[in-house]
């Protein structure tokens, strides 16, 4: 079976490498390397979201609160947004 880290999302892996300061996710030294292109459909995630700028760093304030919540991108996304929507109770 391969690994979980092979099988698995690194949206949040990502974004909280970034949270803490790893600006080369890429190039991380994972103790069982996940695939490349997982890596980047991650990191295309992240910045569909708005969780990262052009460049790759952490947005500010949106990523760096997504960062903060122990929540899958998308549902942090989704909490963080709902004020803006007026639609807090619904989320």
């Amino acid at each position: 079976n391969p690994p979980e880290m092979e099988r698995c999302s690194l949206a949040s892996v990502a974004l909280q490498l970034k949270a803490l300061g790893i600006d080369n996710v890429l190039r991380f030294d994972f103790l069982s390397a996940p695939p490349p292109e997982a890596l980047g459909r991650a990191l295309e995630l992240l910045y569909a979201l708005g969780a990262l700028d052009k460049g790759g760093s952490l947005t500010n304030p949106m990523g760096e609160r997504m960062a903060q919540l122990p929540l899958e991108p998308q549902t942090a996304k989704m909490v963080l947004s709902s004020d803006d929507e007026l639609c807090m109770a619904e989320a």
